[in-house]
């Protein structure tokens, strides 16, 4: 496909008058947006000498899941000593979090040397559009090659039929869970979405996945994957089920069904993670490894509920949850309920005096926000403060819009608008200040804090996580990094 945008950029470059960096290429191409088909990046993939092929890759897809299931598959190998490049998306604050080696995002230099062989690709003979998202896929696959990684760990980027990470040579293939997301694209049923995303399975090589509740969304993808390599997952079973064995199981499953669900979204891709390695090879982990991976892994964005991000210079610690779509909202919300109330009693920890709440633009943005009110009935009147995401593919949602959402259900809290969301973390820290010393003072104690909670679109967070470093002598690598050791326990409000 040519692209007249390409062509002039070429242009310019062989007539010498103008330098056209691979960043400017880069950041042009988001004007194009989600383009379909695979013909462009099997094109540019010839002419890179196929970079994809003889590379031991496993592929994940799903609705929700997927980044922190990717996180632990990774994690998992190299601590049993492989060599690991891990591709993801969208990023949170930079484009290079969306390669890593050995847990590690790779250099700017690292990134641009492999986004020029890329464009250098891409341009010549003739000029091939590429979407962002396939430019940053390539330059991963280019990297890995470079490196010479052992195992690649591919996050699929919308749905899985037709997104370019179904064109590597994937040895264990992985859906996380089916919700409705992007129907637009995919379908309007789970049943169309779970189609679509289970076509990333490959001839002859295992497939796990979560099992669904949905009986539809199962016999979907039963009715796509070889039953001889298809395995279910299942928080109830200590290992992976297979196809044909899954109805024998399905007493113990539906056994569960009445009981609250307390198992938090991590835990899920940590068994999720770990029992599809096993199927790959029964004897690929240690249970050294497989503890170590559900202590130290973390997803950027989406803090470990037992683990706030402690502040310099500040009387708070802050807890992050991204949620983009209905599912992963209610899901969100649920672990929310479960870390903060306990059959109605309050856990040893504290309730968030301050809320930062922001969404991108949604068809049903009130079922978005439905989960979240409702778990505001069950905390200590927070101060909510509805901002507006700044980054990301999609415009945010206003402020307002949210307010009177929350005003026409009489939302149990108080809300204010501030639409910049640097305001509005500074309006949180004025807020929980003199909280914080009163109760200082009450207790006697100086290592008493205040939570506050950002939650929404990850868009949001990746605004506010490099404002948060920058005030309060954080690395901003540390927070984005996907390996971490537990911070030692804080003194928290309401202990």
């Amino acid at each position: 496909m040519n692209d007249p945008e390409s062509h002039a950029l070429v242009t310019v470059i062989v007539d010498g008058s103008e330098r056209v960096t691979g960043r400017d290429w880069l950041i042009s191409s988001q004007s194009r947006g989600y383009m379909t088909g695979l013909d462009r990046v099997k094109n540019v993939l010839a002419r890179l000498g196929h970079p994809e092929r003889g590379l031991p890759s496993i592929h994940v897809a799903g609705t929700n899941g997927k980044g922190t299931t990717c996180a632990h598959l990774a994690n998992m190998l190299w601590m049993e000593g492989s060599r690991v490049g891990l591709f993801t998306t969208p990023h949170l604050c930079k484009v290079e979090e969306r390669v890593r080696i050995d847990g590690d995002i790779i250099t700017t230099e690292a990134f641009d040397t492999a986004l020029e062989e890329v464009r250098a690709a891409a341009h010549a003979p003739e000029p091939i559009a590429l979407s962002f998202y396939e430019i940053t896929f390539l330059v991963a696959l280019v990297t890995f090659q470079r490196m010479g990684v052992d195992w690649a760990v591919f996050e699929t980027g919308l749905g899985g039929r037709l997104d370019p990470t179904t064109l590597v040579e994937a040895e264990l293939c992985i859906i996380t869970s089916i919700g409705l997301d992007h129907e637009e694209v995919l379908g309007p049923t789970l049943a169309d979405i779970a189609m679509e995303k289970a076509s990333i399975q490959r001839p002859d090589i295992p497939f796990v996945a979560t099992l669904p509740e949905d009986e539809d969304v199962r016999r979907v993808i039963e009715s796509v994957v070889n039953y001889d390599y298809g395995y279910w997952v299942h928080p109830a079973w200590p290992e992976a089920v297979s196809f044909h064995d899954l109805p024998e199981h399905l007493s113990l499953v539906e056994s569960m069904m009445d009981l609250p669900p307390v198992v938090h979204y991590s835990i899920e891709a940590h068994r999720l993670a770990a029992h599809a390695l096993s199927v790959l090879d029964p004897d690929l982990l240690t249970f050294e490894t497989i503890n170590a991976s559900l202590i130290q892994t973390h997803w950027p964005g989406r803090t470990p509920l037992s683990e706030p991000v402690l502040l310099a210079h500040s009387p708070g610690v802050v807890m992050f949850e991204a949620a983009h779509n209905v599912d992963g909202m209610r899901r969100a919300c649920r672990d929310l309920h479960s870390h903060f109330i306990v059959h109605g009693n309050i856990e040893e920890i504290f309730f968030p005096d301050v809320i930062i709440f922001g969404a991108t633009q949604k068809d049903d943005l009130e079922d978005f926000v439905e989960p979240f009110l409702q778990l505001l009935e069950f905390l200590d009147e927070p101060l909510v403060i509805l901002t507006e995401p700044v980054s990301g593919r999609h415009p945010a949602v206003s402020a307002r819009s949210l307010q009177r959402i929350f005003e026409s259900r009489s939302a149990s809290c108080e809300t204010i608008v501030e639409t910049d969301p640097e305001v509005a973390f500074e309006k949180a820290m004025s807020v929980i200040t003199p909280i914080v010393a009163e109760a200082r003072t009450v207790t006697g104690e100086d290592d008493v804090h205040a939570l506050v909670f950002i939650i929404g679109s990850l868009y949001l967070i990746g605004d506010l996580l490099p404002h948060i470093c920058d005030s309060s002598d954080l690395e901003l690598d540390d927070q984005l990094s996907i390996l971490q050791l537990r911070p030692p326990n804080l003194g928290m409000l309401g202990e």
